[in-house]
């Protein structure tokens, strides 16, 4: 589930960064806006609850993939285990925030 409110920013999979402009009552999901139109996804953040997450957060895609299948996949769990990490940290505070680095 995402716990998107009215106003928040998100990148949709295929079309780019776009604004919730509505969160339906009862957890019957949100709209999103792209380029002036308006789409329906669900609160996991699916077109019609079902298939692939399309909304997130962020633009999930930080690099490029590669062709070779083995070093793609080196980098991935890779991330993963970074990323896992970072969550352990940032939950017993010890990731700071850029704001009070300045």
């Amino acid at each position: 589930m995402m716990d998107v409110i009215k106003g928040d920013n998100v990148f949709v999979a295929g079309s780019g960064h776009g604004q919730v402009t509505r969160v339906l009552p009862g957890g019957a999901g949100f709209q999103v806006r792209i380029g002036g139109i308006d789409r329906h996804f669900s609160m996991d953040g699916r077109i019609g609850g079902s298939g692939d997450q399309k909304v997130f957060y962020h633009d999930p895609m930080v690099v490029e993939p590669c062709r070779d299948g083995h070093l793609w996949q080196t980098y991935t769990r890779m991330s993963r285990l970074l990323f896992d990490e970072i969550l352990r940290l940032a939950g017993l505070g010890l990731v700071a925030d850029p704001e009070d680095q300045e």
